[in-house]
């Protein structure tokens, strides 16, 4: 639906008595000259939107159409971190879908699918997974699977399997002293094969 937009003419100068400028009239043909400017009158702009509706463009658009900003006053899109967009009841933009392995996993809409559940350590899998822990490791998320970040001061990852995290003490264990392929015969002391 178009809408008829109320126009007034404005004189920067001077006026003609309680009228509006005669140079003025002009404009009524779209024609701008002799100092003057068009004013819109643009509360006017939304008269004669049906219910549900708003003015967008100069036409009438739907109030739960994501691509106009749902019922907002602003006619922008709806921009949702990370996923894809429909109009909530309250008017307000929400979340349709989320994108690749994104979630929303605080159910606000405001900030779209916040977490990357393929790489947060603290969701890692899902919105519902428990916090990523391995031992003796900083731990990280990948693929959306726990795994080791880095391993903690004096312990190794001498199988090469995050399940089990870095399971080597490298100071104290005879068999991987000091590095995982340093082997002792009589014993391992602060990463220093002893005798």
């Amino acid at each position: 639906m178009t809408l008829a937009r109320r126009f007034s003419l404005r004189p920067i100068a001077r006026r003609a008595g309680p009228g509006v400028d005669a140079a003025c009239v002009a404009l009524l043909f779209g024609v701008f000259s002799n100092g003057c400017v068009l004013a819109v009158d643009s509360g006017s702009l939304s008269e004669g939107c049906p219910a549900g509706e708003k003015a967008c463009g100069g036409r009438c658009v739907s109030a739960k159409d994501p691509e106009y900003g749902c019922g907002g006053l602003s006619c922008q899109p709806c921009a949702l971190p990370n996923a894809t967009s429909l109009c909530l009841q309250s008017g307000e933009c929400g979340i349709a879908a989320c994108l690749g392995t994104f979630d929303d996993c605080d159910d606000d809409d405001k900030n779209g699918c916040e977490i990357d559940t393929d790489t947060s350590a603290l969701h890692c899998g899902g919105c519902g997974a428990e916090p990523c822990e391995v031992e003796g490791a900083e731990p990280t998320c990948a693929h959306g699977l726990c795994a080791i970040r880095r391993c903690l001061k004096g312990r190794k990852d001498c199988n090469r399997k995050s399940i089990d995290g870095c399971e080597v003490e490298i100071t104290s264990d005879p068999k991987h002293c000091g590095d995982c392929e340093r082997a002792c015969d009589a014993g391992c002391e602060g990463g220093v094969c002893r005798g």
